[in-house]
């Protein structure tokens, strides 16, 4: 399918979101949409799913014009979306949620669960997965999942299949076997529009890329003619430099943390490290190797079963999130939207989260002191708002991140626990955040920062812990070292 968009614009009373973009994808192409968060990438895939209707401009499918002011027309013309955020029934079968609202039927009303299941399984035959139409889908992996969703924007034939960061929550192996079918789509005809923050996704899968910022379309290109520090200088609109600040040492400090033999029957066992002041300690492993597990356990919201740990020298005996936080421990876990923020609180509300004792005087929140508080807490994190009273839900991906930041950094944290800090969100807000953790390791507090982008943990780390099937295989300092080391370890049977 050929999809041409001229000169959409949308306004959302006097605020411009697009301005005069365009975007073209070929038949059987794959096309990167890129953009920092807020660059109207979303506001552009929801005129073209009817979700918006555009104010200008013009919609062209095979060469024809056409008119979207729904998500009936959408997928009228073939168009299709799966979105970040699975739209799945975890109770019901593969079958049920394939041909959910698409039932066929007999005569009378009764669905046609043969004819489904012959369906089904010639979409699955096309896309090369295997998939048990009987199996529960909250029984599947979330990489089995995704396919599943790919496979629903088939039922009805789609021709152009729009993923919004289709890899976020994906193992390597997940990814590995998404972009096989992403592929499969490609050789029967279909286009894809591929909407990522991950570089080396886009440079190893697509075809061509299309760069907005600030609601204007800025380059189009082949992805074969255009270069990674090309990409990053068009989307944020000034050279970056490097990513990340500079490295430097500081003085060992005293030991924060110290974690002896800990294990978690089929999580995680005989565990043993130590975090000091100013130091920035990465962990490293495949999804599965108990990393978040052993982090979640470290902050106390897990018990383990055998071992100790050791805050600031002391041995905690009954170790709880509420020890943890009395003894300076911070949490920004790797799900910031399900576990680290009220998305219809305020921004106001979600720092105070943790310090409501602190503001309060006989039982009422002293407002004053509060907004004084989190708005220079929000200014330090450098955090985009209209007002601090703005709902969560409103911010974009990394903003909703410093929103987390800015809650724990309030506070006063001795030691940090960063799960996944930057992902999500776009280059701009990844160097910011890589900003932070400097200087909040110049303050003296401890950070560990779990993550699978091991260019990042060999970017700010000054130690790597390599994870494996839950255990601890190797400690790295972070000299003359680079990612297929790391892998290496992380791999190694």
């Amino acid at each position: 399918m050929k999809l041409e968009m001229t000169g959409i614009t949308k306004s959302f009373g006097p605020n411009k979101v697009l301005d005069n973009v365009s975007l073209t994808i070929d038949n059987q192409e794959i096309h990167a949409l890129i953009g920092e968060n807020g660059a109207g990438k979303s506001t552009l895939m929801k005129i073209l799913t009817g979700i918006y209707t555009l104010d200008s401009g013009e919609i062209l499918v095979d060469d024809k014009k056409v008119t979207i002011s729904n998500i009936q027309d959408s997928e009228k013309y073939g168009i299709a979306i799966v979105n970040q955020e699975l739209a799945l029934f975890n109770e019901m079968t593969v079958l049920e949620n394939l041909f959910m609202t698409k039932e066929y039927t007999h005569v009378g009303g009764f669905i046609n669960t043969k004819q489904q299941m012959i369906h089904a399984k010639e979409i699955f035959k096309k896309l090369n997965i295997s998939l048990n139409p009987n199996a529960k889908v909250g029984e599947l992996s979330v990489g089995m999942q995704q396919m599943l969703e790919i496979a629903k924007s088939l039922v009805n034939d789609a021709k152009l299949i729009i993923m919004d960061e289709p890899t976020s929550a994906l193992t390597e192996r997940e990814i590995e076997a998404l972009f096989r079918v992403i592929r499969k789509l490609k050789e029967n005809g279909k286009s894809v529009i591929y909407i990522s923050h991950r570089m080396k996704e886009i440079f190893e899968l697509c075809d061509g890329i299309t760069i907005l910022r600030d609601g204007k379309k800025i380059i189009e290109s082949r992805v074969k003619d255009i270069s990674f520090d090309d990409v990053v200088r068009n989307m944020v609109g000034y050279e970056m430099g490097d990513m990340f600040p500079e490295r430097f040492s500081k003085q060992k400090g005293k030991q924060l943390l110290k974690v002896e033999n800990l294990s978690k029957q089929g999580q995680f066992h005989d565990i043993n490290f130590d975090l000091y002041e100013g130091e920035i300690l990465g962990i490293a492993g495949l999804m599965g190797s108990g990393r978040t597990e052993l982090m979640n356990v470290i902050f106390g919201a897990e018990k383990h079963d055998h071992g100790q740990i050791y805050l600031n020298g002391k041995k905690e005996a009954n170790h709880s999130i509420v020890n943890a936080k009395k003894n300076g421990l911070g949490y920004v876990t790797e799900n910031r939207k399900d576990e680290g923020l009220f998305l219809d609180f305020s921004i106001k509300d979600n720092i105070l989260m943790n310090n409501l004792v602190r503001f309060s005087r006989y039982f009422f929140v002293d407002q004053k002191d509060a907004s004084k508080n989190t708005s220079n807490y929000a200014e330090k994190t450098k955090l985009k708002y209209r007002s601090i009273n703005q709902y969560v839900s409103e911010l974009s991906g990394g903003n909703q991140q410093k929103v987390v930041l800015s809650k724990w950094l309030l506070n006063n944290p001795k030691i940090l626990i960063l799960d996944e800090p930057t992902r999500g969100i776009d280059v701009n807000a990844k160097k910011q955040i890589y900003e932070m953790i400097f200087e909040l390791k110049r303050q003296g507090i401890g950070i560990i920062v779990v993550s699978s982008e091991l260019v990042e943990l060999l970017g700010i780390s000054d130690r790597i812990l390599v994870m494996r099937e839950g255990q601890l295989k190797q400690e790295l300092l972070n000299e003359n070292i680079n990612d297929e080391t790391i892998m290496k370890y992380m791999m190694r049977n």
